[in-house]
């Protein structure tokens, strides 16, 4: 498996091999790393790779490597950005090396319906460890929200992910600004490039408690998660925030489709996503609708269910005949792609 995340993960207790592979996103680490790649499948014999991530899918299907590649984006690149000269150019890489891909893993019909050249995608199920995200007693979660200065009836409605312009942090804290009442307050938690526009409209409504590690607790203090995307492949920190009971307000992106039709899913807007919020009785909900809620979602995305979906694809790909990549890719071995920033 190619993925960007494995820089960070501690693979102390793996039962198997690991070559850690460290780059920085950038056309000459992307060629580097398909290279060194290529060299690691011929050389270990290996029968298939899952590139996980848009980078990891550009490294690994720039170069031939004459087994199945199996492209799992998470989210397409060109959502990433604002830039319509810079969104087109990551299409078209994504076009060009869709050839070299045999099976395309996608998580929302919201990501499927991004794929390039109209191209059949197989749906699967995130694989999201779910420790630790489940609802707080009453007594802890009290004592939560008084560590950070919430109030025991103010409803607090938290945002969780990286401030960049895909997650329209910013759109979100500018409508809460104008629409939201005073017994509501906004909190993201985390941290990037619109730190400092969020920051300047930060207020006793909206607050920004940038990077936490504790983010099952501060789940479980809150009454709702609100999430602005203009896209994702799926929103993972939805799964996590079902998991710990609370109610979810998002726009209409991958992952809203397991949120229940009375939450606020499907919104099209930052603003409309803000008037749901606060317009629902849902985050005045009970423990036991919490701990119901948790339960049904929990048992939903367990490990175990997941990840024998992906064992069967994984069997599908190898057990097809090696003609099928072949045949499909008929380029020079050396041909070389910009790949995505």
């Amino acid at each position: 498996m190619l993925t960007s995340e494995a820089q960070t993960w501690d693979f102390a207790d793996w039962p198997t091999r690991v070559v850690k592979l460290p780059w920085n996103r950038g056309p000459r680490d992307a060629n580097a790393v398909a290279k060194e790649l290529r060299d690691i499948v011929r050389l270990e014999k290996i029968d298939l790779v899952h590139a996980h991530a848009t980078f990891a899918g550009v490294a690994s299907r720039l170069k031939r490597l004459d087994v199945p590649v199996i492209y799992q984006p998470h989210g397409w690149g060109h959502l990433s950005t604002r830039r319509k000269s810079v969104k087109r150019a990551v299409q078209a890489i994504e076009r060009r090396l869709d050839r070299r891909t045999h099976t395309l893993l996608t998580l929302s019909e919201h990501e499927a319906a991004e794929a390039p050249n109209a191209r059949q995608a197989e749906r699967v199920r995130p694989i999201v460890d779910l420790t630790g995200f489940e609802p707080m007693v009453e007594k802890e979660r009290l004592e939560t929200r008084l560590e950070h200065g919430w109030g025991k009836a103010e409803r607090i409605h938290i945002c969780v992910g990286e401030l960049s312009h895909r997650k329209n942090q910013l759109a979100l804290a500018t409508a809460w600004k104008k629409h939201a009442d005073t017994k509501d307050r906004l909190v993201f938690i985390g941290d990037g490039s619109l730190r400092d526009p969020i920051e300047n409209l930060c207020s006793d409504r909206i607050q920004l408690l940038g990077w936490r590690n504790e983010i099952s607790r501060l789940m479980g203090a809150a009454d709702s998660l609100v999430v602005p995307s203009l896209g994702e492949g799926f929103s993972l920190v939805i799964l996590e925030a079902l998991a710990t009971g609370l109610p979810v307000f998002s726009t209409s992106i991958g992952g809203t489709e397991i949120i229940a039709s009375d939450d606020g899913r499907g919104c099209t807007t930052p603003e409309e996503v803000v008037r749901a919020a606060i317009a629902s009785g849902l985050p005045h909900g009970t423990p036991e609708t919490r701990h119901a809620r948790a339960l049904r979602h929990q048992t939903a995305a367990s490990l175990e269910t997941v990840a024998d979906e992906f064992i069967e694809i994984y069997a599908k790909a190898v057990g097809r005949e090696r003609d099928i990549v072949d045949l499909r890719d008929t380029t020079d071995e050396n041909e070389a792609s910009t790949p995505l920033s």
